[in-house]
């Protein structure tokens, strides 16, 4: 919280002014978007997917049941590189907010803002693509022993790529909205 002097009707006052907020010369307090603050709110989410799906991956891929070892080993497979991606990105988040001491100029900023969004959207088109791998899994005709493996991967594929595509088509949308 940051304590600012307000002017009214001739008189100064003190305020209290959220962090993610700063006062204007008409007295009005605004809301300034951060990407760095928003990277450390956004990025824990995946790896808690990540630690889940590694989790449950485990716990299928030792089932008896060859659907469930197919499924299970989607989600171990996707849970770590989701993880790795998470904590990679965390690491990058470190180092910038180190760089700018926590405080990126506005064009920065802006182009970090442009960045992420036009990650998480070509994400998501990646994500459909899944998708489309993991119904192909899941039709490909085969023998009998191993059709229940791949049809269990192609529901893990199907399962995994609709979570993020949710995750990144959400993030687009609202990095976008931030910097309309």
């Amino acid at each position: 919280m940051q304590k600012v002097a307000v002017r009214s009707n001739g008189h100064y006052s003190s305020e209290i002014i959220p962090p993610e907020t700063s006062a204007t010369s008409s007295n009005q307090a605004i809301t300034a978007f951060n990407i760095l603050t928003y990277q450390r709110r956004v990025l824990p989410i995946l790896l808690a997917w990540a630690t889940g799906s590694i989790t449950a991956g485990w716990l299928w891929w030792r089932s008896e049941h060859s659907f469930w070892r197919g499924f299970g080993i989607q989600f171990l497979g996707w849970g770590a590189i989701d993880g790795l991606l998470a904590l990679a990105g965390l690491r990058g988040v470190a180092k910038t907010h180190a760089k700018f001491i926590g405080e990126l100029p506005t064009a920065e900023n802006a182009r970090q803002t442009k960045r992420l969004e036009v990650i998480f959207w070509v994400n998501a088109g990646l994500d459909v693509l899944y998708m489309v791998g993991g119904k192909w899994l899941i039709d490909r005709p085969s023998t009998s022993s191993s059709k229940l493996d791949r049809r269990g991967m192609g529901w893990g594929v199907i399962f995994q790529s609709l979570f993020l595509f949710f995750f990144d088509l959400i993030n687009a949308l609202l990095l976008n909205s931030k910097r309309g």
